[in-house]
């Protein structure tokens, strides 16, 4: 069975609750999102936000000159 996809306003809840410093447990406890969709939610964006700062940094490095 797929799993079923959270709303936008809890996952701002669950970014300002880890940028707050709760750990995944409290944050499961206070917004009743099961553990592994926070951790998935959470390890999606970290991947996304490296995957940008990846790719940003490519483009932004000096054109090399023959």
């Amino acid at each position: 069975m797929a799993a079923k996809a959270i709303l936008m306003e809890q996952l701002k809840q669950i970014l300002r609750l880890q940028r707050d410093g709760f750990s995944i447990n409290a944050i499961v406890r206070h917004t009743g999102v099961s553990w592994p969709t926070i951790k998935k939610y959470l390890t999606r964006i970290q991947n996304a936000v490296i995957d940008d700062a990846d790719t940003a940094g490519f483009f932004l490095q000096p054109a090399i000159s023959f």
